[in-house]
């Protein structure tokens, strides 16, 4: 995913640092993003925006790519959506909210070995909008 970060940077440019207003990074928890920002860069993040999530095919529908610890657990988004409906449904995902309208959404929470395997072609085939 990406995302578009406001550092802080103490008045320094972030041409100095060598920092990116745009971050590509891998696809967590949002509760995460600040964290992880922050422990690879070493600057302290004010605010973030999602800018874009990784997309692709799975089973032959589109689908977007709303979480991945890296390990063994991944959530995909079904269907035909938007960039836009895609990121609401990854903040549904990321605070639980029941009465969230994307809570009917086709998601799949993918657990097992062969639904990896699934996801590893999904990014293979994937594109980034």
């Amino acid at each position: 995913m990406k995302v578009k970060v406001n550092w802080d940077t103490d008045g320094y440019s972030l041409e100095e640092l060598g920092l990116q207003e745009v971050v590509t990074m891998p696809t967590i928890s949002i509760d995460n993003v600040a964290d992880y920002l922050s422990d690879k860069y070493g600057y302290c993040v004010e605010s973030f925006t999602i800018v874009d999530l990784d997309c692709g095919y799975y089973n032959g529908k589109n689908a977007w790519l709303l979480s991945d610890d890296g390990n063994s657990f991944v959530i995909v988004l079904i269907g035909d959506h938007t960039l836009e409906e895609a990121l609401e449904a990854k903040e549904y995902i990321d605070s639980y909210d029941e009465d969230s309208k994307y809570a009917d959404f086709h998601i799949v929470w993918m657990h097992e070995l062969e639904w990896l395997e699934s996801i590893n072609t999904f990014r293979k085939m994937g594109r980034t909008v």
